[in-house]
């Protein structure tokens, strides 16, 4: 006859082992749990209920032998008693219910043992121990009171399991959401989605919220968010002023700021075996994305003698068939140069005779402060097809907002016809859109902003260029051809002889920011040897106290012998 089961072999104890004689209970007999890798993961209720001071131990097994003893001891205590009764006044010993089981097994936890409550551990220790409650006698015509049971602390409640949505019905026009509503977490269950949408729930809130006609895109495969479409009129209507035709808002893509427009067209442009022609000095981004777009970059000069002017017999030298446009950056970045109206003409005749179109940066429009006004390349978009490249971070003073445009200057419709246009397109539906906040907030700066604001910048402007011209013909070795006109910078060149222990204008700008404090750009970065680029869009104070501090660091490495030849000749001139 083999071991019978753990409530069959406690009541077949008896009284006979009261001499405190340990008894040897069969592995067989004993249910134990399941070892630990077949058990569930831990869940969020189990870390919860493992944290806590009871349930920290009620996740373990008790040991038979501890349970068997406690009731040997009480029996002993109460000879006169059965052993059911003793087990009903073990306290925390009790018969898990089923409920309870299925509910520690949906939570992770492991099988007590047959009969045996998992709070069976909160048994109090021997030195603790308490006498059982009195019990009034019970007759057998009298029915006996239900025992008073220690309540035990209430595990966590399980997630309510809630069924799925049914599929609709063959034919039924039901959309489901592709994301869903975020609800209160519960632990051990999922975010419910959302209710279905059916066709035909969201409609326009009225007719005064969809776009006039002039403003609705024609193209079917671009899709503008509603912000999209009162920005690119404001923006039409903007560069309109300028020109002598008006621009559709169709011509015009948002950008975010003009370093993505700049990705854009030359990305656009790219093909095997084509070139672009930039000018030098330039701006040093157009040849790092022509690089990366694999297109080939050819530089035509800027004559510093004829105020950074286009050198067009260069360029018609450089193009060939494969050349697809040449850059123009007006007004000027790094040289602070304004083109002249005849002079775009010029650069729009060369652009048609050679067959090739002109990408115009225009990032620092109207930001002159010169006798050369500011004129737009796209006034002779009937010469020659222009793509306008532009932004709100200089003229705005705005440079974090990273909102700008490309605009396409050609009433022709060449740029159409060559697929051009659509190749924009196409790109954009792939690349990010700049902020919603913005975009809403641009139009309304566009068509508010008072010239007071305007004309403030200006006047800073031209005292700092002021400033730093007269600054800097007090300095010998370096010259200045040109004096700004326009954006913020101005070109220097530097002559070495009157300088002693200074390679380059690497080493002259190195050494520059360790003894003085003072940053300017070597003029190689931007394709020049040995020229430096100054900003002077700070305060002119601070300005005056940087161009001292060049003058002092030209002293200190200067060639005594040159300065003071220099210095003779200055002196019969005067």
């Amino acid at each position: 006859m083999g071991p019978k089961p753990l409530s069959t072999s406690l009541l077949l104890l008896k009284i006979a082992d009261l001499r405190g004689r340990r008894i040897r209970i069969p592995e067989r007999a004993v249910r134990r749990p399941p070892p630990p890798a077949a058990l569930a993961p831990p869940t969020t209720a189990l870390r919860r209920l493992q944290s806590s001071p009871v349930g920290a131990r009620s996740h373990r097994s008790p040991c038979p032998f501890f349970i068997l003893s406690r009731a040997v001891a009480r029996r002993s205590a109460h000879p006169g008693r059965s052993p059911t009764a003793s087990r009903r006044h073990t306290r925390g010993y009790r018969p898990a219910s089923p409920p309870a089981r299925r509910r520690r097994r949906r939570i992770g936890l492991s099988a007590p043992p047959t009969r045996l409550c998992s709070s069976t551990v909160r048994t109090l220790p021997p030195t603790k121990r308490r006498s059982p409650p009195s019990r009034p006698s019970v007759t057998p015509s009298q029915p006996r009171a239900p025992s008073a049971r220690p309540s035990s602390p209430a595990l966590p409640r399980p997630p309510v399991r809630r069924p799925l949505p049914r599929r609709p019905p063959a034919g039924a026009s039901f959309c489901r959401p592709v994301c869903a509503t975020v609800r209160q977490p519960r632990f051990g269950g999922q975010l419910r989605p959302a209710p279905p949408v059916r066709a035909g729930q969201v409609k326009l809130a009225s007719a005064a919220a969809r776009p006039s006609a002039a403003c609705r895109r024609t193209s079917a495969v671009v899709c503008r968010s509603s912000p999209v479409v009162p920005l690119t009129c404001a923006i039409s209507e903007y560069l309109s002023k300028d020109l002598p035709y008006k621009l559709s808002p169709d011509d015009v893509y948002v950008t975010g700021g003009c370093t993505q427009a700049i990705e854009i067209i030359l990305s656009v442009l790219a093909h095997p075996g084509a070139n672009i022609l930039l000018p030098r000095p330039g701006f040093p981004l157009y040849e790092a994305r022509a690089a990366f777009s694999k297109l080939e970059a050819r530089h035509f000069d800027l004559v510093p003698e004829r105020g950074w002017e286009v050198d067009l017999d260069n360029v018609e030298a450089l193009a060939d068939e494969n050349t697809v446009a040449m850059v123009v950056i007006n007004p000027g970045n790094p040289c602070g140069n304004v083109f002249t109206y005849q002079h775009l003409n010029q650069i729009a005749e060369t652009a048609k005779k050679l067959g090739i179109m002109v990408i115009a940066d225009e990032v620092y429009d109207h930001v002159t402060f010169g006798s050369n006004p500011f004129v737009p390349m796209g006034a002779f978009g009937e010469i020659a097809p222009v793509i306008t490249l532009g932004s709100i971070s200089k003229r705005w003073v705005v440079p974090g907002w990273r909102l700008g445009w490309l605009v396409i200057n050609d009433p022709k419709d060449f740029l159409k016809q060559t697929k051009i246009a659509e190749s924009i397109e196409s790109f954009l539906d792939i690349t990010t859109d700049p902020a919603t906040l913005i975009q809403g907030a641009v139009p309304h700066i566009l068509k508010s902003t008072k010239d007071d604001f305007f004309n403030k910048i200006i006047y800073i402007l031209r005292q700092a260029s002021d400033i730093c011209h007269q600054k800097l013909e007090e300095i010998d070795c370096i010259t200045c051809p040109y004096k700004p006109e326009g954006s913020m910078f101005v070109m220097a060149k530097l002559d070495f002889s009157y300088l002693e222990g200074i390679k380059d204008c690497v080493d002259f700008c190195c050494k520059l920011a360790k003894e003085e404090s003072v940053i300017v750009l070597p003029g190689i970065t931007v394709g020049l040897k040995n020229w430096i680029r100054i900003t002077f869009a700070i305060d002119p104070s601070s300005l005056s106290i940087a161009l001292d501090r060049i003058k002092l660091f030209c002293l200190r490495h200067a060639n005594k012998n040159k300065v003071e030849a220099a210095s003779a000749t200055r002196s019969d001139v005067i």
